[in-house]
């Protein structure tokens, strides 16, 4: 039976989508719950309709490889026996080295273990094997587009924990962000496009972006990137973060603050050319992160902003809504707060993005301590209107009103639907007048091709 090259790659969709009532994409979209909930939640139904449409014949064989070993989790199943787990060390390390090693496209390493796991005391070996394993999987399997890391281990429980319990848990954690570290210090990525790293600050990343021969690694692979998605969700600073409790303060905090590893995240892209990076999520899950070298990077095709729980200065975040004025769609902007500068400027040059469709700003305001606190609004006369800018600034609030007119316009355009006024409380503000300082020039640079409808999802639930 003869096929033209269309037929097999319907026919995989039809398995996929309408056999088990599943929406598909055909392109993985960023790191996301779209493709990868095809191989999770129906994963053992869709992988068996594919193993077994490998069958058919030589066409589908091929196909169906193709997918099947396209997205790779490794993850530690506190369920399963140590040797359980063991055998899925061996097997992945025999993916790398069989026919299937070309296939493999996004790896996403998972390690969300409770912790009050039976087994956490029993993992060393494990994780001592991870170590080893991961890097040597990496260097093995080069033409990786996504790597995901979600380094979680008993983050919901660790705030009723003692001490020592906590030291436990956080001793694990680092030996899975060892492996990785390893793997992107010292494993060249030149097909990298998206990579996504939740994992605790602790002192090992600083050695992510030293100085030396292996950062040559790491720029290969922040030089080509599309997606970066930093998320931060431990506590490392003695006197704040939900798992830290007054009375269980660690005698010794570890040494390497967590504002420190977004800076230096920032600072390999302000020193690795990146034309082409398409979107940026900064996330803290614990108290808030001064984003130290934000606006410095040359970033002029960026599509999607997402900064949650941050402090930054006005003008960084200026420069890059300047930048990307020809490209930016999506802007989300939740607990940012402005140690420096004006929301007015900001807001001003988000105005005359064309293509922004999607807005959010939530609780955002001005730094108490920082050095424009006297634009802080005092929170006795806080009101509803409050909820997306806390300011003392009547302009902001007409800025943002601005901003909201330009996004319901721009959706008006595309034949999307409006914001309706119970999200955006300010589309029928005033003008403000004059406009407050006027924004610098937008780098002219050549902008790639066009974006495909449909977002990069940074967003994990912890």
């Amino acid at each position: 039976m003869q096929l033209d090259n269309a037929a097999p790659e319907l026919l995989r969709l039809i398995v996929v989508q309408v056999g088990h009532g599943g929406r598909h994409d055909t392109q993985f979209q960023g790191l996301g719950h779209r493709v990868w909930k095809e191989l999770t939640l129906n994963g053992a139904h869709n992988k068996r309709d594919l193993a077994n449409l490998r069958l058919v014949n030589r066409q589908f064989c091929v196909l169906a490889t193709n997918v099947l070993f396209s997205h790779i989790e490794l993850s530690y199943d506190v369920d399963k026996s140590d040797e359980a787990n063991a055998a899925r060390l061996r097997k992945l390390l025999s993916l790398g080295d069989g026919i299937y090693y070309n296939s493999i496209r996004h790896l996403r390493v998972n390690f969300d273990v409770p912790a009050n796991s039976q087994q956490l005391d029993k993992m060393s070996d494990w994780l001592a094997a991870l170590i080893v394993v991961l890097p040597v999987f990496m260097a093995k399997v080069r033409r990786l587009e996504t790597l995901a890391v979600r380094n979680v281990v008993g983050y919901a429980e660790l705030a009723s924990k003692p001490v020592p319990e906590w030291s436990v848990c956080m001793a694990k954690s680092r030996m899975v962000s060892e492996s990785v570290i390893k793997g992107l210090r010292y494993v060249p990525l030149p097909h990298l496009k998206r990579l996504s790293l939740y994992m605790p600050a602790s002192v090992e990343l600083a050695r992510l972006v030293a100085d030396g021969p292996a950062q040559q690694s790491m720029e290969t692979a922040m030089r080509h990137l599309r997606h970066l998605d930093i998320g931060i969700w431990d506590c490392v600073e003695k006197d704040t973060g939900p798992w830290i409790q007054p009375d269980k303060v660690p005698l010794q905090p570890p040494p390497f603050f967590r504002n420190k590893y977004s800076a230096l995240m920032l600072g390999v892209m302000s020193t690795t050319p990146n034309r082409h990076l398409e979107s940026l999520s900064i996330d803290s899950h614990s108290s808030l992160v001064s984003l130290d070298g934000l606006g410095l990077q040359n970033l002029v095709s960026l599509r999607s902003l997402h900064l949650s729980r941050v402090k930054v200065e006005g003008l960084a975040l200026l420069r890059i809504v300047a930048g990307s004025r020809r490209t930016l769609q999506t802007v989300h902007l939740d607990q940012v707060l402005l140690n420096e500068g004006k929301w007015a400027w900001v807001l001003c040059e988000m105005a005359r993005l064309g293509d922004l469709c999607r807005l959010r700003t939530y609780y955002c305001g001005y730094d108490a301590n920082g050095a424009s606190n006297h634009w802080c609004a005092d929170p006795r006369f806080m009101r509803t209107s409050c909820r997306d800018i806390a300011t003392a600034s009547i302009d902001d609030l007409k800025f943002l009103g601005r901003v909201q007119r330009t996004v319901n316009a721009n959706r008006a355009v595309r034949g999307l639907e409006p914001v309706p006024e119970t999200e955006f409380y300010h589309l029928f503000r005033d003008e403000p007048e004059p406009e407050p300082k006027p924004a610098p020039a937008s780098p002219q640079f050549d902008l790639p091709d066009g974006f495909d409808d449909g977002e990069w999802d940074p967003y994990w639930n912890l």
